[in-house]
């Protein structure tokens, strides 16, 4: 009887030492991430078809965490993780889900959005992609013997 009072009074005293510690347990909840507003830009904003333009995403990340005692813990200022990219229409211009690099394909506009922790949001203004632009002219002599200007 005396050995079982022992143990239980070691049990009790080794969990309220956890607890002070901040231990956490295993069964509370992992830290869930928010995603405020995200605000989407690429440059330049009108391409040539072929051109590309670095597309970038700026987001306010929170994280809320269940500390030891049951209390939320938040973290206003958490780390966002990494965009991923998309485009619409990918006949108009595609984009690198990492790199968020969009390439002009076809004349038109293209919606490029970017996903943040399971927030998307998409550009306001769309990305305008003309005709592809000369890149050289080449000026060739008339085929007679002596050309002349007049």
């Amino acid at each position: 009887m005396a050995s079982l009072i022992i143990r239980n009074a070691l049990l009790t005293a080794a969990a309220l030492a956890l607890a002070a510690c901040g231990a956490r347990s295993p069964d509370l909840p992992k830290a869930t991430l928010s995603v405020g507003n995200i605000t989407i830009s690429c440059t330049p904003a009108t391409l040539a078809v072929g051109q590309t333009a670095q597309c970038t995403a700026l987001a306010t990340c929170s994280t809320t965490q269940i500390d030891a005692q049951g209390n939320p813990d938040k973290n206003p200022n958490a780390q966002c993780p990494a965009p991923t990219w998309s485009a619409n229409p990918t006949t108009v211009g595609t984009i690198d889900p990492n790199t968020g690099i969009l390439t002009a394909v076809a004349p038109g506009t293209v919606a490029v959005t970017a996903n943040i922790g399971g927030t998307t949001a998409t550009t306001p203004l769309n990305v305008t992609v003309t005709s592809a632009c000369a890149s050289s002219i080449t000026v060739t002599p008339l085929a007679s013997a002596n050309p002349t200007v007049p």
